[in-house]
């Protein structure tokens, strides 16, 4: 759990049966901000590592460059934590997320690039090597979580009412690619953002009692097919309005709405026919 300018409080959950179902969590690392770094703009966790990026303190928020920390975990007090830290060079926004075989993916609005994490006994932190930076115009503001596949990993993004998908494959010696997926042009007002559910990803437009969905199966290999849904929700948003929308990984197409005013939670399951 994370908030902008807080600490970062890291638990492992144990779930016991007994005569009720019993969780006991304990805590395995706490997380600061990075020491020269300000509000913290993206947040992944891996089981031995968490990635956190922070903007510099102090410089323009027009050309705000981002502090990229990796930091090695661990619930024995015996061990040292270790991290390294790394200035990126683009500015703006940045999604930072954890790919299989020890590597590490960086989306910005110029590129996107791999690095391989390497950590050895002798080795004083983790440390990062590049393996792959391509060019692209994309918006890491409006991506979708990762979905990691048998081959590789996807993430679906929208940028200039374009749907783009980012292939990166768990081959080390691959580079990624990105394929565009066609236009999509919601409402004039509103906001849009991702979620994602098992298999699907899905960009959303929200209104206050309105959501729309293109969802894409990102598990077939015609992903680049996709539908299009329009729920309007008034009837169960009385005195209220949506104020969040979220997908859980575990359950395919069932979306988590937060709704003010009365501050409950509206769960619903997408049931979307085969092709």
């Amino acid at each position: 759990m994370y908030t902008d300018q807080t600490r970062i409080c890291i638990y492992e959950v144990d779930y016991r049966y007994e005569r009720k179902p019993k969780f006991q969590a304990t805590l395995l690392a706490t997380i600061w901000d990075c020491a020269r770094g300000n509000v913290r703009s993206c947040v992944d966790l891996s089981e031995n590592y968490l990635v956190q990026c922070c903007g510099l303190i102090n410089v323009d928020k027009d050309k705000l460059s981002v502090i990229l920390q990796l930091r090695r975990y661990s619930g024995d007090p015996a061990v040292s934590e270790r991290y390294t830290e790394r200035q990126l060079t683009q500015v703006g926004p940045v999604r930072t997320f954890f790919l299989p075989n020890d590597q590490l993916g960086v989306v910005t609005t110029s590129s996107v690039e791999v690095y391989a994490i390497r950590e050895t006994k002798s080795t004083a932190s983790p440390e990062l090597t590049l393996l792959h930076r391509i060019p692209v115009n994309y918006d890491p503001n409006l991506s979708s979580r990762p979905f990691i596949g048998p081959r590789e990993t996807r993430l679906v993004g929208v940028c200039d009412n374009f749907i783009q998908c980012i292939s990166i494959s768990h081959d080390p010696s691959t580079p990624p690619t990105i394929d565009m997926m066609g236009p999509m042009k919601f409402g004039s007002t509103g906001t849009t953002s991702h979620a994602k559910f098992g298999p699907l990803a899905s960009v959303f437009y929200k209104t206050r009692h309105c959501i729309e969905l293109t969802t894409y199966d990102l598990s077939s290999r015609c992903f680049f097919n996709f539908r299009r849904l329009r729920l309007n929700l008034s009837d169960s948003c009385v005195g209220s309005e949506i104020t969040t929308l979220a997908g859980l990984d575990d359950n395919t197409g069932r979306i988590v709405l937060k709704l003010g005013g009365n501050s409950s939670f509206l769960v619903m399951d997408l049931v979307i026919p085969s092709w």
